[in-house]
């Protein structure tokens, strides 16, 4: 049957308007329902019309089965529908409470009971256990798990440790079947990820689950579930050849809701620490309050919907420091280098003091959700935190040694998505990232360590790596058609990711100083130096013709994708899928004069681009004897 007109100029119109944009939307956020309808003697029935409608919001959308008795609700909003299907001659039959979660395709297959009299059937019973048309690995972490279970730092991306196969990678970040922590994190299909670090919003040099700071940005009580995808995902997910992590996060409903709660811990519940109970010190002075609430609900029924987050953390990182001295230690007998010493000591006792650093944290969500016309929903997003930490620099770092840290986020989103037709949908989205943060150093005084008899006395002086400042400005543009053509679901896509990076590190630009004995030392500080082997002084600058400490390794990527879902039969599903990505970082700015490079053919200043990342994707589904108990999924892809 040829296309209709209007869907061939919708078709064209987004092949020429699309594209010239540079997008691509990951619509992997919502969800999809789908279906057969029969007869009681197992006939097809086309030209049924079913519909469906958000339990939460009314929201309705409404197709028709083909001339296969199959319908497909492509794109869904997370939720719970209810679900009616009408068709002359035949009672009209409603299911209650079909949950759809993020990335879902559930599948019910119906059956219609011949009309008598005014007879409408309703089904009550449980949605199938198993997604038998999903040809992705994948598991979903419901909102019961993201509430009820306990996780330390309220940190929700470790509830992703709940799915096989995926366990904490030594060097950091989480790995999938024993794969390096190369993953990818979209919340409400947006990418955040920091394309410096490689690594989700806020980096794991933030993350100090034992004072309660968390890496990501926004609060455990803002998150509605999570999908876990772990292999053979969709061509619409990548930049990631691990897991890829798929978050959605609440909205409003016709109904006001709200939460508030505090956590508290004192130092009262504490043992003494370690170091202290070594030096006979008291416990460490430690309060630590973890606080917010939400609010959500209608600012108008059935069509606008509000939610808002607020969550603050306020702390203490305590650092107990002490003069690390060899056991016995004493002074020297000889009057001059006693006195050289002595001055050492006089000059950091002072120094050898224990530290407390405070640690804040906001966080804000605010989202609101509008029906505009019907098959026509806006949402928005705003993702706000500041964060000032410290990290623990351990028993002989002194104050001007801590690491004082920042971090601060703003994401700014929204999405479109529209039913352009019964079976064509269009998904659009547009986000900014604003993401900064850094080490800022404790003191203006360069580094210094101090040993004596082959251990360290003490730190002093700003802490090596610092300043340190990373820099994220990120725009999004996505756009995904998804059109449905009797047993085929087609999909295509564009997204375009155009970040401006600045990354400054000046180590050891003020100094870097290593003394081997208080002596040493101690004639540094009265102006006598006499520098002991083995002993070092480093400083460094940048080199002539250089653009400095600060650099600004910019990326662009862009991306194009075509999927087709093809139910061959109502047990057997086949997705084929091509994906393209094309990544361009900014060149550096000089080159590198070396003759030795020169004779290498190494040109310093040029940096290759790779432009043939094609990467096809190929899934099965297939549930045997229409078993709703067994699912057997096999998969191949380059990622």
């Amino acid at each position: 049957m040829d296309r209709p007109r209007s869907e061939k100029a919708l078709l064209v119109c987004w092949v020429f308007l699309a594209c010239p944009l540079l997008v691509h939307a990951q619509v992997g956020n919502q969800g999809s329902l789908e279906g057969g309808i029969t007869d009681p003697v197992g006939a097809v029935l086309p030209g049924a019309v079913v519909k469906v409608r958000n339990l939460q919001t009314s929201a309705t959308f409404q197709t028709t089965t083909s001339k296969e008795g199959f319908f497909r609700f492509a794109v869904l909003p997370v939720g719970t529908y209810e679900l009616a299907v009408e068709h002359t001659g035949f009672a009209p039959l409603t299911v209650k409470e079909v949950v759809v979660t993020v990335g879902a395709k559930v599948h019910l297959p119906l059956t219609l009971r011949v009309a008598t009299h005014s007879e409408s059937v309703v089904v009550e019973d449980d949605p199938p256990l198993l997604e038998t048309t999903r040809t992705a690995v994948s598991a979903t972490v419901d909102n019961r798990a993201i509430s009820e279970l306990p996780v330390h730092g309220r940190e929700f991306i470790s509830f992703v440790l709940l799915t096989p196969g995926v366990t904490n990678d030594i060097r950091g970040g989480l790995s999938f079947a024993g794969q390096r922590a190369m993953n990818s994190l979209l919340v409400d299909g947006v990418d955040e990820n920091d394309s410096f670090w490689d690594q989700p919003l806020g980096g794991e040099g933030f993350s100090d689950p034992n004072a309660g700071t968390s890496q990501y940005h926004f609060s455990q009580d803002a998150v509605q579930e999570f999908q876990v995808n772990s292999s053979s995902y969709s061509v619409e997910f990548g930049r990631a050849s691990g897991g890829v992590t798929n978050a959605v996060t609440k909205s409003g409903t016709n109904e006001f809701h709200g939460s508030a709660y505090w956590f508290y811990r004192d130092r009262a519940l504490n043992a003494t620490d370690f170091v202290n109970n070594l030096n006979g010190q008291p416990k460490d002075p430690f309060h630590f309050n973890q606080f917010g609430g939400t609010v959500g609900g209608p600012v108008r029924r059935n069509k606008l919907f509000f939610f808002f987050n607020y969550e603050g953390l306020r702390s203490k990182r305590a650092n107990a420091v002490f003069l690390n001295l060899p056991t016995g230690f004493q002074l020297s007998s000889d009057p001059v280098v006693a006195g050289f010493q002595q001055q050492a000591l006089d000059y950091l006792m002072p120094r050898a003091v224990s530290w407390i650093l405070p640690i804040r944290q906001d966080v804000y969500l605010t989202k609101f959700d509008w029906q505009i016309a019907p098959g026509h929903w806006l949402t928005g997003r705003w993702v706000r935190q500041r964060l000032d930490t410290a990290s623990s620099s351990g028993a002989q770092a002194s104050f001007e040694n801590s690491v004082p840290g920042f971090l601060d986020n703003d994401v700014l989103s929204a999405s479109l998505t529209s039913t352009l037709s019964p079976l064509m949908i269009n998904a659009f989205r547009f986000a900014f990232i604003h993401a900064e943060g850094g080490f800022v150093p404790g003191s203006a005084n360069p580094l210094a360590n101090i040993f004596e008899g082959g251990q360290l006395v003490l730190a002093i002086g700003r802490a090596n790596g610092t300043p340190q400042r990373n820099r994220l400005n990120r725009v999004q543009l996505s756009d995904t058609l998804s059109y449905i053509k009797g047993r085929h679901t087609l999909k295509a896509g564009v997204d375009f990711l155009l970040d401006s990076n600045s990354y400054l590190n000046a180590q050891n630009f003020v100094g870097n100083y290593r003394f081997l004995s208080l002596e040493s030392f101690g004639r540094s500080l009265a102006g006598v130096p006499v520098p002991l082997p083995g002993e070092q002084y480093l400083q460094a600058f940048s080199g002539e013709g250089t653009s400095g400490a600060e650099v600004h390794p910019n990326v662009h990527d862009f991306t194009g994708f075509v999927e087709d879902e093809w139910r061959l039969q109502p047990n057997l599903t086949l997705t084929l899928g091509l994906r393209y990505d094309l990544q361009v970082s900014a060149k550096p700015l000089v080159k590198n004069p070396s003759p030795a490079l020169a004779a290498a053919g190494i040109d310093t200043s040029a940096l290759p681009t790779d432009k043939n990342n094609f990467a096809p994707r190929v899934g099965l589904a297939w549930s045997p004897l229409n078993s709703q108990r067994l699912v057997v999924r096999a998969g191949y892809g380059i990622f």
